[in-house]
């Protein structure tokens, strides 16, 4: 396992935007922290932020940022992890002492706390949920028509349920 950090939110996203887009719903907080912090670099404002990846062989387990004032935030693939969970707690535990909590999906906050041998605690639960597949309705019978004056009360009808 390896550990990439990173000075530039740019290089991050291109790291990692094809699995961070894929489960956009999922990857929502980091992915639009990332968005928010390349555009502060490509418009040349400063910011202060802490990113980095576990990888095993060119291919990212997890990704973390840390922008200061907020916690740290997790997104993981949805590939087998490995130990880059271990990996990624003996970094952080050593390199930033001070982080006390981290953001992310709830089981990997759990494993993550066990990997770093402290007790978790839910703080609380976004309950994200995600449409994977819409099922188109049938198609009506029928075809439009400008209404005639004497359907004006059903008009009425039919906006008042729709739109009031």
């Amino acid at each position: 396992m390896e550990i990439r950090r990173f000075d530039s939110p740019n290089e991050m996203l291109l790291t990692c935007k094809a699995w961070l887009e894929a489960d956009a719903a999922i990857h929502n907080l980091i992915l639009g922290s990332l968005y928010k912090l390349c555009a502060l670099e490509d418009e040349l404002k400063p910011f202060e932020a802490m990113m980095f990846v576990v990888s095993d062989q060119n291919e990212v387990k997890l990704a973390f940022l840390k922008i200061v004032g907020r916690e740290l935030m997790m997104s993981p693939a949805r590939v087998e992890l490995g130990n880059a969970m271990e990996v990624a707690a003996t970094f952080i535990a050593q390199e930033y002492p001070e982080i006390k909590g981290i953001v992310g999906p709830e089981p990997m906050n759990e494993a993550f706390a066990r990997a770093v041998g402290k007790p978790f605690r839910l703080g609380f639960s976004q309950r994200i949920l995600m449409t994977k597949s819409v099922a188109f309705p049938k198609a009506s019978v029928g075809s439009f028509r400008q209404a005639a004056a004497n359907e004006a009360g059903l008009l009425a009808e039919w906006f008042q349920a729709f739109f009031l």
